[in-house]
């Protein structure tokens, strides 16, 4: 074990404190690398996974007819609803970023930058209850103190934008001593997001129930209800953003560099308003990366 450290620990306290003109440049910084502030420009496809809503409920007045199965139901007044398992899948997006950082030594650096990313939903599905109690009338006799309720899922299809703007800092560690500089770095902030667009059509598909003191009558259900280009739009959440990027840099000159990065973030607290709450959702991405020093 000491043969080991005694190789290791040398590199490590190097790599993490070296000056930006120590000794250990190995002949190569002044020629590759020209400055200690750097602006930094990336631009690349993401993708989520899914974001799942936390459970909610609403109610509303109002009435309701339906024929099914030939049997016509018709129930007024007060509608109570519970929506649970409610996801959404948007499709692969793309994202825009711009950020500037100093050099703290050769290889440690801290860095700020502010992004612009945006995906499509085009479909989300969820649990569905909706009951009303009161006067429920079943082929035209009144059931008094009765209950009509649906029980199953609903679904929905549609165009909504979800819009990002993260906002990060946080720091990068960088070998720089050749020309092939890999790279991996760690950051943190807010994510400003919000929803918005058309829901083109919905569809559900479950159980009517009809049930009274003297009896009930159960009848399989699915429909697609009548939405002609609904608009959608949320509030705008500020969920709590923490990334990780890895990649790596090709030095060109000593002020330009092309490189890659591949990145992860999650996003926590994300409120939408309206019951709509993600508790965590993450994304991935792949990037470009344009580096210039000064």
């Amino acid at each position: 074990m000491k043969t080991i450290s005694r190789h290791v620990a040398p590199w490590v306290f190097g790599l993490f404190f070296s000056s930006p003109g120590g000794a250990q440049d190995f002949g190569t910084k002044q020629t590759i690398d020209s400055s200690d502030f750097y602006v930094f420009t990336e631009a690349g496809g993401q993708y989520i996974p899914s974001i799942q809503f936390n459970d909610s409920n609403y109610s509303e007045s109002g009435s309701y007819s339906e024929n099914v199965e030939g049997v016509a139901l018709s129930a007024s007044g007060t509608f109570s609803a519970q929506v649970s398992d409610f996801v959404v899948q948007p499709a692969i997006g793309y994202d825009f970023i711009l950020g500037f950082g100093y050099q703290i030594n050769r290889n440690l650096s801290i860095e700020i930058e502010a992004g612009y990313a945006q995906s499509r939903i085009t479909s989300g599905s969820c649990s569905y209850n909706e009951s009303v109690s009161g006067d429920i009338y079943v082929n035209g006799s009144s059931i008094a103190n009765g209950t009509l309720s649906f029980d199953g899922t609903r679904s929905m299809n549609g165009s909504v934008n979800l819009t990002q703007i993260p906002i990060l800092i946080g720091l990068a560690v960088q070998e720089r001593s050749e020309k092939f500089q890999p790279m991996a770095s760690v950051g943190f902030g807010v994510c400003p997001s919000m929803m918005s667009g058309n829901i083109t059509q919905g569809s559900f598909n479950g159980t009517l129930t009809a049930s009274g003191p003297g009896g009930s009558v159960s009848l399989p259900f699915s429909g697609i209800p009548a939405i002609d280009n609904q608009s959608f739009n949320t509030s705008t959440a500020y969920p709590f953003a923490f990334k990780l990027k890895a990649g790596f840099d090709y030095v060109f000159d000593p002020s330009i560099s092309l490189g890659v990065r591949a990145w992860a973030m999650g996003l926590a607290n994300s409120n939408f308003g309206d019951q709509m709450q993600a508790d965590l959702y993450g994304s991935l991405g792949l990037n470009a990366d344009l580096k210039i020093r000064f």
